[in-house]
């Protein structure tokens, strides 16, 4: 998307930055694309049919480059959330979508919502849970923004704990105009998430989550 430096190039919809949002799944995507305003809908992972969907960076650097386009010739950011409280809420998500009317996770709505959170933690502990562009169960946070050696491959990470600050420093650190929405938006657990957890379900997390842990210091706590 071109995103607005001045309030002339506002009304230019091809002006502005180059930018693309390295969307993880539950980590606040809605606030951000408030943030951004029309121009959100109007990005080329968006409006392709092959850049649609929560792609990882090395998706979006490979298919870029099948349709003679370069990941690398856009200003790219991510947004990064505790893994605890990640987990939480896509299973809340899922679990009260009824139908799978916004996921598109119809089965996992049905399986879902007979579970336990403990036992969802053990069924992505299955190696026959499904994996699709839509629902990946072992992926971590990081995998969205990270390359293969599991290096940060995007130009800024957001943290979803302090999102409307950090979207602030963004538009700082890339002279764009934002919208920060005064709000949260799209939430899915109400309450504290740790309610969710059992010891042993922090242990599980932890282990699907190491590098997730390490690079950004989250804790249970």
């Amino acid at each position: 998307m071109h995103v607005p430096r001045s309030f002339l190039e506002e009304l230019i919809p091809a002006r502005g930055r180059k930018m693309l949002f390295v969307h993880p799944p539950k980590c606040g995507g809605k606030f951000v694309e408030r943030a951004f305003g029309k121009r959100a809908r109007n990005c080329v992972s968006v409006r392709h049919p092959n850049l649609q969907g929560h792609l990882f960076w090395t998706e979006y650097r490979d298919r870029m480059r099948a349709l003679g386009d370069s990941v690398d010739s856009y200003y790219t950011f991510s947004v990064m959330r505790n893994p605890f409280a990640w987990r939480v809420s896509f299973y809340e998500y899922v679990r009260k979508d009824t139908g799978g009317r916004h996921s598109g996770l119809p089965h996992l709505h049905a399986l879902w919502s007979k579970m336990t959170f403990s036992d969802y933690l053990d069924w992505l502990e299955d190696p026959a849970a499904p994996t699709t562009v839509r629902f990946r169960p072992r992926a971590q946070v990081s995998d969205w923004f990270t390359n293969e050696e599991g290096i940060i491959s995007v130009d800024y990470v957001l943290r979803q704990e302090v999102l409307a600050q950090d979207l602030s420093r963004l538009g700082h650190s890339f002279g764009i105009r934002l919208r920060i929405p005064d709000t949260p938006v799209n939430r899915s657990v109400s309450g504290d998430w740790r309610r969710y957890y059992s010891s042993g379900d922090v242990d599980k997390v932890a282990a699907l989550h190491q590098r997730d842990i390490a690079l950004f210091k989250y804790s249970f706590e």
